[in-house]
């Protein structure tokens, strides 16, 4: 355990150092996130791109969004 323990502490000082050198690159740029229709956009893009889908035999489709991923994103977006 004490391995795992030490793994974990590395992993989580990465990240830490891989938001600090975010914060350098970003300077004073703040995420603002903005709502979206997922289903409308998702919607506007397999129509918008239908004849490019079809030409290549490609399926645009949309699998479920979890919760755990939308508050992934918010936590990295709260980090930076």
């Amino acid at each position: 355990m004490p391995q795992v323990k030490q793994d974990a502490q590395k992993n989580l000082q990465t990240i830490h150092d891989s938001i600090a050198w975010l914060k350098t690159q970003y300077g004073e740029f703040t995420i603002k996130p903005v709502k979206i229709m997922v289903m409308d956009l998702f919607h506007y893009l397999k129509e918008k791109y239908a004849a490019q889908l079809k030409e290549k035999t490609l399926s645009f489709i949309l699998k479920e969004i979890t919760m755990h991923f939308l508050l992934a994103i918010a936590y990295c977006s709260n980090m930076l």
